[in-house]
């Protein structure tokens, strides 16, 4: 059986509208993500969308993008200790 850790949305953090994330073990009702902006490239810097959550087991993870069609989604599987 998986278990399922979503985070509260943080107060007085501003988030991004870019997408709408939502999260769900095989069969569960479906938790929405609180997305943050974020900075990449250490050269380049920009900004970009992240969303987390905790999970032991088998996720199903549903992106929506509000912008534009998506074209490639790059999800590492959950850190492993």
């Amino acid at each position: 059986m998986s278990q399922l850790k979503v985070y509260e949305t943080p107060e007085h953090i501003p988030g991004r509208e870019d997408y709408r994330v939502k999260v769900r073990t095989a069969g569960g009702g479906w938790q929405p993500l609180f997305v943050y902006e974020v900075k990449v490239d250490m050269h380049e810097v920009r900004p970009a969308s992240m969303a987390f959550f905790d999970v032991e087991g088998e996720a199903e993870v549903e992106i929506v993008c509000l912008y534009t069609e998506i074209e490639h989604v790059n999800i590492p599987p959950p850190h492993v200790q």
